[in-house]
């Protein structure tokens, strides 16, 4: 279960199941930007959850230039 946050793309799936708003956020965001979610758009997540997201992190999220 991707998502992107800041720019950096994160694999959520093994977080899923102890995410505390349960699995149907990071369903609802799968595969898109949930940046201004997590920022605080629909719930400003803690300095915790900030320190946890890096461990998800498996890359930059770079634009393609044509």
């Amino acid at each position: 279960m991707v998502v992107v946050l800041d720019g950096f793309v994160h694999d959520l799936s093994e977080f899923m199941g102890r995410h505390p708003g349960g699995t149907g956020i990071i369903k609802f965001w799968k595969g898109r930007d949930a940046t201004l979610a997590f920022n605080g758009e629909i719930y400003k997540h803690s300095k915790a959850a900030r320190n946890l997201v890096p461990h998800f992190r498996m890359g930059k999220l770079v634009e393609q230039l044509e």
